[in-house]
C-alpha cells in the first residue's frame, strides 16, 4: 500500500468518526488506545440464489475509498441461500458491520470488522421500535421473551400479528402488558419488503422480543441468539419471508493496515 494511499485513508477515516455520520461509541481507553474507536456501517447487498454476493452498496455518506473496501471485502463472502416456496432465490439483505478503528504507527490507522450488529444501529429509518418496559413488569421486577409472526405486504406494509411463543396457556398479567407494549411497538415501526428473484413479496417473518428489568429490546439476547430463535420458529410460519443468513466468519477480520 503506498504511503499515500495509507495518509488518504488516515484522513477519509478520521473524517468519517469526525462527521459521526454513523457513530456507535467512543471507547474509553486506557491512554495508549485513547484513538480507537468504534463505528457501525450499513450497506445493502444483494445475494444469488447460490448464496453468493452479487452487488454490494454501501451507505451512500461514507467516503468513497471506505465504500470501496467494503464492496471488495464484502463481495468474498457467502450466505446460505433463500428459499421462497421451497425452491432457493435470490434476495435482498441489509448487513451492519461493526467496525475498530485503530491507530497504526504516527501516520497509519488499522480497521478490523468486529462483527455483524442490528440494523438498528444505523439510522436507516427502517428498524423494530423497541417496546416500553411495563410497570406492571417493572413492579414485579420480572421480564420475559415474546415471539412474534410479523406479516406484511409487497410493499412492507404491517398486515398482522400472532405470537408464536408463549403458547398453550392463558398469559398472566404481567406477561399480557409486555405482550401489548409490545404489539404498540410494532404499529409505529418501519419494515422492509422482502424479495424473492427481484420481486417485492408479501410473507412472515420471526419477531423475537425481550424484556429485562429497566430495558427491552427487539433483538433479543445477541444477534447469534436471535438468528437461532428465528431458524426455530421458521416451521410455524405460513409463508416465511426469503431469508439469507450470513455463513462467511466475520469476527476480527482485518479490512484495512497500512501494511496493505
Amino acid at each position: 500500500m503506498s504511503k499515500d494511499r495509507s495518509h488518504r485513508m488516515k484522513r477519509i477515516l478520521v473524517l468519517l468518526i469526525a462527521m459521526a455520520c454513523i457513530p456507535l461509541q467512543a471507547k474509553e481507553s486506557k491512554p495508549e488506545d485513547m484513538q480507537v474507536r468504534q463505528i457501525v456501517v450499513g450497506m445493502d447487498v444483494d445475494v444469488a440464489a447460490d448464496g453468493a454476493v452479487s452487488g454490494v452498496v454501501p451507505d451512500l455518506r461514507l467516503p468513497a475509498d471506505l465504500r470501496q473496501l467494503l464492496v471488495t471485502r464484502v463481495s468474498q463472502w457467502r450466505y446460505r441461500p433463500a428459499t421462497w416456496h421451497g425452491e432457493s432465490v435470490s434476495t435482498k439483505a441489509y448487513l451492519a458491520l461493526r467496525l475498530s478503528v485503530a491507530p497504526e504507527g504516527s501516520d497509519g490507522v488499522v480497521v478490523r470488522i468486529l462483527g455483524a450488529d442490528s440494523e438498528c444501529a444505523v439510522d436507516t429509518g427502517y428498524c423494530a421500535e423497541p417496546p416500553r418496559y411495563p410497570a406492571e413488569a417493572a413492579q414485579a421486577n420480572t421480564g420475559g421473551t415474546f415471539v412474534y409472526a410479523l406479516a406484511k405486504d409487497a410493499n412492507g406494509k404491517m398486515t398482522g400479528v400472532r405470537m408464536l411463543s408463549p403458547t398453550g396457556r392463558p398469559l398472566h398479567m404481567v406477561e399480557r402488558a409486555m405482550d401489548k407494549a409490545s404489539r404498540k411497538s410494532f404499529e409505529t415501526s418501519r419494515w422492509r419488503p422482502s424479495f424473492a428473484n427481484g420481486n417485492t413479496v408479501a410473507c412472515e417473518e420471526v419477531l423475537p422480543i425481550s424484556f429485562s428489568m429497566g430495558s427491552s429490546s427487539a433483538d433479543g439476547t445477541g444477534q447469534a441468539a436471535l438468528e437461532k430463535l428465528k431458524e426455530k420458529m421458521l416451521p410455524q410460519l405460513s409463508e416465511a419471508c426469503p431469508t439469507v443468513v450470513l455463513e462467511t466468519a466475520i469476527e476480527n477480520v482485518l479490512l484495512y493496515s497500512p501494511a496493505g
